[in-house]
């Protein structure tokens, strides 16, 4: 699961993730994944806990995949 918070006026995007890092295609090309807030899977933990997050910049016409870890 991720979730993410998109600011086109900065061109920013603040996410989150528990599992697979999305992967995200520049309009030039440029490949990268957004691994820097990457956390244990939900449920993982017996007791809330606060999860980390990241931002990264993108520029307008960026695409983003998130994909499933096949876990069930």
């Amino acid at each position: 699961m991720s979730t993410a918070f998109i600011d086109q006026g900065r061109g920013t995007i603040t996410y989150g993730s528990a599992g697979p890092p999305p992967v995200f295609l520049q309009r030039d090309g440029a490949v990268g994944l957004l691994d820097r807030a990457t956390d244990h899977p939900l449920g993982d933990r017996p007791q809330y806990a606060s999860r980390i997050q990241a931002a990264a910049t993108v520029r307008k016409g960026a695409a983003f995949a998130l994909y499933p870890d096949g876990l069930v």
